[in-house]
């Protein structure tokens, strides 16, 4: 696995675990660094 993969991985890793702690609720201003098209972009085929 190259090194902007292993990034990438650990970036979706702490989106989930943002979005799993806000339990759908609206995050705080200011919290979310990541943006939409981030979130969204699929993951890279290994």
């Amino acid at each position: 696995m190259k090194r902007q993969e292993r990034i990438d991985r650990i970036e979706l890793m702490r989106t989930y675990i943002r979005i799993v702690e806000a339990d759908r609720s609206p995050p705080p201003q200011g919290r979310w660094t990541t943006t939409q098209a981030t979130v969204s972009r699929p993951p890279a085929v290994p």
